[in-house]
C-alpha cells in the first residue's frame, strides 16, 4: 500500500500491484502534509493544525490530536511512539496509537521535517537549521550548521543524516560528528528525499 496526502484535504491509498486507488480517507480540513505508514496504521498531519490515526484496513480515522497550534508539516512513527512537526515551533511525541500527547520539544522557529532512527530524532527547520534529538532524555544534542535556507527533508539510515533544503543543497552528515561531509547541489529546491536500504 502508498498513502499519499493532498491539497485536497484527502489521503488516498494505492495498491503498489495494480496502481489503483482502493480508498479515499476523508477528515482533515486542510491540506494534507505528513503521513507515515505501517503496516495497518496510517498517522497523518495537516494544515488544519491536528494530527489523525487511521486504520488502513477499515479506512477509519481512529483518534484525532488538535494540539498544535499551527499547521502540521510532518509525521513519523517510531518503535514506540508517534511524532508530528508544526510551524508552531514544537515537534510533539504522541502514544503510537493515539492519546494525548507526552511530551513538546520546542524550537527556534517552525519544523518542517522530521525522521526518527533510535533514540534519534532529527527535525528540519525555518531557522535552516537541522535538531537532533535525544528522545531518552528529550534534550537537543545538536544544531546543524550548514543550510541557508529552510530545510524540507530530513532522512536517517545507520549513522548518516542527510538533509534537503530550499537552498539547492543536499547535505550529508555524520550524526556522530556533526559536520558535513558532503554537499550536493542541485537545480532547485529540495522538497522531499528518500535513502536505499543500501545507503
Amino acid at each position: 500500500v502508498l498513502a499519499s496526502g493532498s491539497n485536497d484535504k484527502s489521503i488516498r491509498l494505492w495498491s503498489l500491484g495494480t496502481g489503483a486507488c482502493t480508498g479515499v480517507l476523508e477528515g482533515h480540513t486542510d491540506n494534507v502534509r505528513g503521513l507515515s505508514l505501517r503496516g495497518d496504521l496510517l498517522f497523518s498531519g495537516s494544515a488544519d493544525k491536528s494530527v489523525r490515526w487511521w486504520s488502513v484496513s477499515n479506512k477509519a480515522c481512529t483518534a484525532t490530536g488538535k494540539e498544535h497550534t499551527g499547521a502540521v508539516f510532518s509525521c513519523k512513527l517510531g518503535p514506540s511512539h508517534a511524532f508530528s512537526g508544526s510551524t508552531d515551533f514544537k515537534v510533539k511525541v504522541w502514544p503510537l496509537h493515539g492519546g494525548p500527547s507526552t511530551a513538546a520539544l520546542a524550537h527556534d522557529e517552525g519544523v518542517v521535517s522530521i525522521d526518527v532512527q533510535g533514540d534519534t530524532l532529527a527535525a528540519g527547520c525555518h531557522d535552516s537549521k537541522v535538531w537532533l534529538w535525544s528522545l531518552s532524555s528529550l534534550t537537543c544534542t545538536r544544531k546543524l550548521s550548514g543550510h541557508t535556507a529552510v530545510v524540507w527533508s530530513v532522512r536517517l539510515l545507520g549513522g548518516l543524516l542527510v538533509s534537503g533544503s530550499s537552498d539547492k543543497t543536499v547535505r550529508v552528515w555524520p550524526v556522530e560528528r556533526g559536520e558535513c561531509v558532503a554537499t550536493l547541489t542541485c537545480g532547485g529546491n529540495l522538497n522531499g528525499l528518500a535513502i536505499s536500504p543500501r545507503g
